[in-house]
């Protein structure tokens, strides 16, 4: 508002204020872990600093080798997912990732945990030695104890080999 001996005036004025954007909202949720890579997925930050989110960094901390924070990514526009390659089975991570816009980079939002870089199902204990119960010239009918340990995941086939 203005005024002077003359009158008064006034008018509303809207404010921008750019600043870096608030950090991703979570929970960060590591998917589809297996022993060499994985999948992150997040929410958008809350506030975008006033201006388009452009992208985000990516970054890993592997607690077996050093526990630094690495950069190892950044996402192909503004998409709240991101593929991570090239893990060391047996290696245990944590992750975070930043939001970016024309301002800067905001805080980190961070897995609550470790992960362990390993396949979701191992080898399973191989089976009985096969018996022959019934034969025949063409044919012969075998039989053989299942697996102790299937691995974690249920047995679908079994690879006979024939030696002459």
């Amino acid at each position: 508002t203005a005024q002077n001996v003359n009158g008064r005036d006034s008018a509303d004025v809207k404010v921008v204020v750019l600043d870096v954007p608030s950090a991703p909202i979570g929970p960060l949720r590591v998917k589809d872990m297996t022993a060499s890579d994985c999948n992150l997925e997040w929410k958008a930050p809350k506030d975008d600093g006033g201006m388009p989110i452009q992208f985000y960094i990516v970054e890993m901390c592997d607690e077996s080798a050093g526990a630094r924070w690495t950069p190892i990514g950044e996402t192909n526009g503004p998409v709240l997912h991101y593929h991570v390659e090239n893990l060391i089975e047996g290696h245990y991570y944590r992750f975070r990732v930043r939001a970016v816009n024309k301002e800067g980079k905001s805080a980190p939002l961070e897995t609550s945990g470790v992960y362990e870089a390993k396949n979701p199902f191992e080898v399973p204990t191989k089976p009985g030695r096969p018996k022959v119960i019934d034969f025949d010239t063409e044919w012969v009918q075998l039989e053989w104890e299942r697996p102790e340990f299937d691995g974690g995941s249920a047995i679908t086939g079994y690879i006979i080999e024939r030696r002459d």
